[in-house]
């Protein structure tokens, strides 16, 4: 019985990510070198953007976004679980400009992470 407890939890805890997680992987990002990397290499590296725009008809803007939100096993358990259990929240952005020849501009990382907070706060 306690066996099967445990695999529920672990089971039912974890995490979930929405958007483009390419964004929230450093080593990725640290390819790209603005001057230097192109359209193609930045959508070699990143895959598709979550949206993108031109700001004028020779400036164009690759946004890339991402949510990730966890929750520990423990916040699950009746009775106990809201005042011990925890959850983390992590947001970012990652926005790249390119001039009229796809050369990549400008880089712009943003990222909110909240740390572990437990239920009770």
């Amino acid at each position: 019985m306690s066996l099967l407890l445990i695999v529920l939890f672990a089971l039912l805890s974890g995490c979930a990510t929405t958007g483009n997680p390419s964004a929230a992987e450093s080593e990725k990002i640290s390819k790209i070198a603005p001057g230097t990397s192109t359209k193609a290499d930045v959508f070699r590296i990143l895959g598709n953007p979550t949206s993108s725009s031109e700001r004028t008809r020779i400036i164009e803007v690759w946004n890339y976004d991402y949510v990730t939100v966890g929750i520990s096993p423990v916040t699950l358990l009746p009775l106990i679980g809201p005042f011990l259990g925890s959850s983390s929240f992590e947001r970012g952005a990652v926005t790249i400009t390119f001039d009229e020849i796809g050369s990549a501009q400008s880089l712009n990382l943003i990222s909110a992470v909240q740390p572990q907070q437990s239920s009770k706060n």
